[in-house]
C-alpha cells in the first residue's frame, strides 16, 4: 500500500502568487467524508481549494498568505486519503515555504499519476452503481459490498492496484482499491464513510492493509471488502461486514491515521441480520445450527455461521460429520446426504458449509 509522500521545498523567492481556485462540489455531500469532517475551518477552506486543484488537474496552487504549514500538510494528507474520485492523483505532493519562515506554506505542488478522463470514468461507473443501491442504509451498504467483490478481483499486478478506478473501471485492485472503491459508492448512496488504513495478520504474517468505517444507521462498524472477497469459495463471506472493533481486532489494527469513531455496535453485521448468529446459550445455538443446516439441505445454497464464541466455531467445524448426523436424526424429513466441503475463521468465529467436495 502507497504511503503519501511529503517533499519540503526551501525556496529563497516568493511562490508563483495564483488566485486561490473555487470551492470545489463533491459529488457526495460533505457531510458523507468522515475526514473531512474532523478539519478545522481553516484546513477545511485549503482543502476545498486543493480540491478544486485537482478536478482541474492543476499542478502549482497558490496558498493562502498566513497559511500554516502544518494546516497544508494536513489538507494534503486529506485530499489524498479521503477522495477516491481523485484517482489521477498519484499520492505525492509538495509544500513550499519561504526560507526564513518554515511554519508558513506558500504553495503546494500536486502530481498526477493518470489522465483526467479516468476520474470521469470512474464517478460515471461509481454513479451507475450507487443508483441501483436500495432500502435503509444497511441494505444499501450490503448491495454496493456484494456489488463491489462481484465486479473486482484481488491483483497486486493490476494496472491501477491502490486505485477505486483499478477495482471499479478494471475489476482489479488491491485492499486499498476497494476499500477506496466502497468509500466512493457509499458516499454516493448517501452513507457517511472513509477509507482507514492499517495491518491486518493470518496465516500468512501481518501486512499492511486498508478497510473501512462506515455510519450505518447511526451506529459506527467496520467493513473490510478484500478479506470478504474470497476466490475460492466463489462468493462474499460477510465475516468482515459491519464489525465492531472488539470482532475486527481479532485480526485487525488501525494505524491511529484517522481518528476512529467508537465501533460498538454489534448487531448490523450480516449475520446478525440474517439469523446466522449462533449464541452461547445451547438451547437458542442449536434453533440457529438447525435452521441453518436445514436451509443447506432443502436448498443447496452455501450455509455461513457467525459464533458469538470464536472458539465454537472451530469445534463445529471440526465436528460438523457428527452435527450432521445428530441433525438429521431430528428432522429425517429434511434430511442432508452428499458430500460437503467447510471453511472457518478462527479469528472471527465463521463457518461456511458448501456442498461438494
Amino acid at each position: 500500500m502507497r504511503k503519501a509522500l511529503v517533499f519540503l521545498l526551501c525556496l529563497t523567492m516568493a511562490c508563483l502568487s495564483a488566485t486561490a481556485l473555487a470551492a470545489p462540489r463533491t459529488p457526495y455531500a460533505p457531510g458523507t467524508m468522515l475526514r473531512y469532517l474532523a478539519l478545522t475551518p481553516a484546513q477545511q477552506a485549503l482543502f476545498d481549494t486543493l480540491y478544486a486543484a485537482a478536478l482541474q488537474g492543476a499542478e502549482e496552487v497558490a496558498l493562502p498568505e498566513g497559511t500554516a504549514y502544518a494546516d497544508a500538510e494536513t489538507a494534503l494528507n486529506a485530499l489524498l486519503t479521503d477522495c477516491p474520485e481523485l484517482c489521477a492523483l498519484d499520492g505525492r505532493y509538495s509544500v513550499r515555504y519561504m526560507q526564513d519562515t518554515p511554519e508558513t506554506a506558500v504553495a503546494a505542488t500536486l502530481y498526477y499519476a493518470a489522465p483526467l478522463s479516468q476520474q470521469q470514468a470512474l464517478l460515471t461507473a461509481a454513479q451507475a452503481l450507487a443508483a441501483q443501491a436500495q432500502g435503509d442504509s444497511y441494505a444499501r451498504e450490503l448491495f454496493l459490498y456484494d456489488a463491489l467483490c462481484a465486479a473486482c478481483v484481488y491483483d497486486p499486478a493490476a494496472p491501477h492496484p491502490s486505485s477505486a478506478y483499478g477495482a471499479l473501471a478494471e475489476g482489479r485492485a488491491t485492499c486499498e482499491g476497494y476499500a477506496r472503491a466502497l468509500v466512493l459508492l457509499c458516499r454516493l448512496a448517501g452513507i457517511p464513510c472513509a477509507m482507514v488504513t492499517g495491518e491486518a495478520w493470518g496465516s500468512g504474517g501481518t501486512a499492511l492493509h486498508a478497510w473501512c468505517v462506515l455510519n450505518i444507521g447511526g451506529e459506527f462498524v467496520l467493513s473490510d471488502p478484500t478479506w470478504d472477497d474470497q476466490d475460492g469459495l466463489g462468493f462474499v463471506t460477510h465475516w468482515y461486514f459491519n464489525l465492531s472493533e472488539r470482532q475486527m481486532g481479532a485480526d485487525h489494527r488501525a494505524d491511529g491515521g484517522l481518528a476512529l469513531p467508537r465501533c460498538d455496535e454489534e448487531t448490523l453485521t450480516w449475520h446478525a441480520k440474517e439469523n446466522r448468529l449462533v449464541p452461547r446459550e445451547q438451547a437458542a445455538a442449536q434453533a440457529v445450527i438447525d435452521a441453518a443446516l436445514m436451509d443447506f439441505a432443502l436448498s443447496g445454497r452455501a450455509v455461513q455461521l457467525r459464533f458469538e464464541a470464536p472458539e465454537d466455531a472451530k469445534a463445529f467445524a471440526e465436528n460438523l460429520e457428527a452435527i450432521f448426523t445428530q441433525y438429521n436424526a431430528r428432522h429425517p424429513e429434511a434430511a442432508f446426504s452428499g458430500a460437503y466441503s467447510v471453511s472457518w475463521s478462527a479469528a472471527q468465529g465463521c463457518v461456511v458449509i458448501q456442498q461438494g467436495e
